[in-house]
């Protein structure tokens, strides 16, 4: 019985001793492990913190670029809101500026358009007075002017005729308006028959009657077609050929004429 108590005794002391030393080694792994993700939590936190610092001075940097100086202190939830407004206003002004820019475009088209109208008529004007469109031609009686001819015409403006008998020249500002009354073309057929063409697409068939004829000084034709139209031409010999001259029937302060070369 004793050797058994001490037997026993025996055991519980070995087993005390591998349990305790069992716990201890656990500990120490435990205590290892815990270390190692401590070493790896800091070395995560030191990046974190190095990232955090790129984004907050990047962060001060856009509030102070975009931001009015009121709200530069503004936190993170705060400033979002203002970036939106921000960004919100200026998606508002792109788009504004993307439809102006195609006005403008559109209105430049429009423009270059009309320049280059003017330059061919400058062109043309030119050429006229410096004789290169054909050789100045004369009729030397009413019979000669039958045929086609053609018109070579621009706004004038009389200006207060009856006190400064001054003339305002604008050859290059034809406005559409005017271009109904515009003839560019003259056919003078037997039996006092004419057809005139208009700039505006209008041909108008009609009666002619020549009044004063003469080679050297100015004359007159009348077309006209009963009520339906009338117009009256005055034609001059010049230097550099015949020059046609007519009265726009339209209501104006001033007295408005058409005025150019007549040419075969």
């Amino acid at each position: 019985m004793g050797s058994y108590k001490y037997y026993l005794v025996v055991v519980m002391v070995v087993c005390a001793v591998f349990v305790k030393g069992q716990t201890k080694r656990e500990m120490l792994y435990s205590l290892d492990t815990l270390m190692n993700s401590h070493t790896v939590l800091l070395r995560d936190y030191n990046a974190l913190k190095a990232e955090w610092k790129k984004y907050n001075t990047f962060f001060y940097h856009v509030k102070a670029a975009a931001l009015d100086k009121k709200v530069i202190n503004a936190s993170p939830a705060e400033a979002k809101e203002l970036f939106d407004s921000v960004w919100s206003a200026r998606e508002s002004r792109i788009a504004s500026y993307k439809d102006s820019t195609s006005t403008l475009l559109d209105s430049l088209k429009t423009l270059n358009i009309y320049c280059n109208d003017l330059i061919k008529q400058k062109d043309t004007y030119l050429r006229l007075l410096s004789g290169q469109l054909s050789e100045a031609a004369y009729p030397y009686t009413a019979q000669e002017l039958l045929g086609e001819w053609r018109l070579f015409l621009s706004p004038k403006e009389l200006v207060d005729g009856d006190n400064t008998a001054l003339i305002s020249h604008n050859p290059f500002t034809v406005i559409d308006s005017l271009q109904q009354y515009n003839l560019y073309r003259i056919d003078f057929l037997p039996d006092e028959l004419a057809t005139l063409f208009f700039k505006g697409g209008r041909k108008q068939k009609c009666f002619y009657k020549i009044s004063d004829f003469s080679a050297n000084h100015p004359y007159s034709v009348a077309f006209s077609k009963q009520d339906e139209f009338k117009l009256k031409i005055y034609i001059s010999p010049m230097p550099h050929g015949l020059e046609v001259s007519y009265k726009i029937p339209v209501d104006s302060t001033s007295v408005m004429y058409f005025n150019g070369a007549m040419k075969p």
